[in-house]
């Protein structure tokens, strides 16, 4: 599936499954089996920002489970969000 960015409402949500090409012919084990990794997680980074300016709150989940790596990428995007400026008008 594409990434797409939308505003709706006062929560944004965002929930990142990974990047698994075999998506919808896969078993769960296989299809959440991605690790974002330091080249892919930024592309995130301006969308969470406009989402940010056009609501109250953004909740982001991964859910690309599978070996820990909803765990890592958890870990890896807050750190890359401190390091960056929202966009400004």
């Amino acid at each position: 599936m594409p990434f797409a960015s939308g505003a709706s409402s006062a929560i944004g949500y965002f929930r990142l499954h990974g990047r698994n090409s075999n998506w919808f012919n896969a078993p769960a084990s296989v299809r959440y089996d991605y690790l974002y990794n330091n080249n892919e997680m930024p592309e995130f980074i301006s969308p969470i920002h406009d989402m940010a300016a056009k609501t109250s709150t953004v909740l982001i989940f991964f859910n690309n489970c599978h070996a820990g790596s909803a765990a890592k990428n958890s870990i890896m995007l807050p750190q890359m969000l401190s390091k960056s400026e929202p966009n400004t008008p």
